[in-house]
């Protein structure tokens, strides 16, 4: 177990060229935050260069959603605390019940609205807030720190973007062309090493990363980069593609080593044309012309030649008119019938008012991050939120040890702009480089940078206080507790069930554009894009629920059952496909 755990770790921290463009992307962007919250002696010091995370994304599109999206948020709260502040700051025995209703809603909309960060921003600056109105004297102050934040905001943002311009930032399209285009260069090398490396699923592709692909895919539509068509053509082709890389996960090492090579020279031959955006030219086809006489295990051949009959039909396509998708919904069919939502919402507002209720009756107002954890951590499934407050305590710990490291030993020594500058530089670069990961241990370097600057930055002047990132562990901790009672220990849900039902929802979607009428050389009616998405959120969040299952037996079992079921979904869309 160890020895696979060091293997995830090395296999997640290893050089890549594009993450040592965004590290650099990414400390450019801290640098001059600092440098210009330090000249102006603004507060939110400690805070604003951990938005730098949030907002430097890797492509343009993204990068200007979140700066958008982050504007939208922070002005939506600023508002909000200001009515709040009209209404209840003078009557504490009216802030609870408006709190609770507060986060109820909140906390519902999170697990049903299609852009549920811009909720969960929402409700980190209502957890933030409550700890203010106990705090501040007088409503003119809060409202003076709230012009200070979107001041912070501002800052962040246009650093954001010239620090994105300067180190290059790829547009959406070219990034999703590098992704797939990494993606397809990694199934070669493997195909095509002696002998052929074993499936190891401590190193199987991580949870977080096909979703994330999906929302960039959406948002290249949204910008009008790409149209909905072709963001189903990538959307087919990324599932089939996965499709490939599972049935050489599976069948690989039995296949002899000439196989492999002219598989290997198949998908060579399909990535240049899919890439290119062409058809292939005689030697290409040739090359995959000679995987049907391969000796290759019958669901490894099937699915490659899958993938070359819809690359072909996709550019038959081209120039073709197509009606026009109808614009995603923003909200469920049983947004306000499905009983789950009602009960992860009561369950997330137990654990955040339960937090809220200690801080104040102790008057511990710096373990304030505890109601903060409750909305980090509200995920869908109690795996995905294991997982998430697993890597928030580990990244506060990490950041914070070396923020005090930084305190106690280094900044003492070269009292200067300079060397504080090259302090957070280093441990930008360091947190930068693990946030980078994938969705293993992304969230990490997030807290990592988040307790490093609370601790090295506590204001215009020298840090000297250690209080406030041990409050910060303390509250983190707490938060964490309050999660696990209320949905592992009041309330378990089973989540096996949840992800069963998802995939009956697939199915039916898949069925639905299969009706008689629709063929394979007709796809106009299979919403390639729609059903890739849902798979891609089912299979993590089965990855995610394995943390959960994993000293249950059970629970293992129905777990595999569900791993079965999306397994036979996912072969039926590739047959819709092709």
């Amino acid at each position: 177990m160890i020895y696979s755990a060091l293997n995830i770790v090395r296999e997640e921290l290893r050089y890549d060229s594009e993450r040592v463009r965004r590290t650099l992307q990414i400390t450019i962007s801290v640098l001059l935050v600092v440098i210009v919250m330090l000249a102006a002696q603004m507060p939110f010091i400690g805070i604003a260069p951990y938005l730098v995370f949030l907002l430097s994304q890797d492509e343009t599109i993204s990068t200007r959603a979140a700066a958008f999206l982050a504007s939208i948020v922070t002005l939506s709260g600023c508002l909000l605390v200001a009515l709040l502040a009209l209404i209840a700051f003078d009557a504490p025995w009216l802030r609870i019940p408006i709190f609770i209703l507060l986060f109820y809603g909140g906390f519902y909309l999170m697990r049903t609205f299609a852009q549920p960060k811009a909720v969960l921003g929402l409700l980190v600056i209502l957890g933030l807030v409550l700890v203010a109105f106990d705090q501040v004297p007088t409503p003119t102050y809060l409202f003076t720190q709230l012009a200070w934040l979107i001041a912070a905001l501002a800052v962040v943002i246009a650093s954001s973007l010239v620090a994105g311009w300067v180190t290059r930032i790829p547009s959406g399209r070219e990034r999703l062309e590098q992704v797939l285009e990494t993606r397809m260069l990694a199934t070669e090398r493997a195909l095509r090493l002696v002998p052929y490396p074993a499936h190891n699923p401590y190193l199987a592709r991580p949870s977080g990363e096909r979703t994330k692909l999906q929302e960039t895919l959406e948002r290249a539509i949204l910008v009008g980069r790409l149209t909905n068509r072709q963001g189903d053509h990538y959307a087919a082709i990324e599932q089939l593609w996965t499709d490939v890389d599972d049935a050489c996960d599976a069948f690989g090492s039995e296949v002899e080593p000439r196989g492999r090579i002219c598989l290997a020279e198949a998908l060579a031959a399909l990535r240049c044309g899919i890439l290119e955006e062409r058809e292939l030219n005689p030697a290409e086809r040739r090359a995959v012309d000679a995987v049907g006489v391969a000796s290759l295990p019958a669901s490894l051949l099937s699915t490659t030649q899958t993938l070359d009959r819809v690359w072909t039909r996709i550019l038959s396509e081209q120039g073709k008119a197509f009606p026009v998708s109808e614009s995603p919904k923003m909200l469920p069919d049983d947004f306000g019938t499905n009983p789950r939502y009602a009960s992860f919402a009561l369950r997330a507002t137990l654990a955040t008012m339960g937090c809220y209720l200690l801080m104040v009756t102790t008057h511990w107002y710096g373990i304030h991050t505890c109601m903060v954890t409750t909305v980090a951590t509200a995920l869908a499934t109690t795996g995905a939120q294991v997982h998430k407050q697993a890597l928030r305590i580990s990244g506060a710990v990490i950041g914070g040890a070396v923020g005090i490291f930084s305190v106690i030993y280094v900044l003492p020594r070269f009292d200067s702009l300079l060397a504080l500058l090259c302090v957070v530089a280093v441990g930008t670069m360091g947190a930068a480089w693990v946030s980078l990961g994938s969705a293993r241990i992304s969230y990490a370097g997030w807290q990592i940078a988040l307790a490093f600057f609370m601790t090295v930055l506590q204001g215009p002047h020298p840090a000297t206080s250690l209080d406030v990132i041990w409050d910060r562990w303390v509250g983190i901790a707490i938060g964490i507790l309050a999660m696990q009672f209320a949905f592992r220990t009041a309330w378990p849900e089973n989540t096996v069930e949840t992800l069963r039902g998802s995939i009956r929802k697939i199915r039916s979607m898949i069925d639905g554009a299969s009706r008689p009428g629709a063929t394979p050389a007709d796809s106009g009616p299979i919403p390639a894009r729609e059903i890739s998405a849902e798979i891609a959120l089912v299979a993590d969040s089965i990855e995610e629920a394995a943390l959960e299952a994993r000293f249950r037996e059970e629970e293992q079992l129905r777990l595999a059952t569900a791993h079965r079921e999306l397994a036979e979904v996912r072969a039926r869309f590739a047959a819709a496909l092709g």
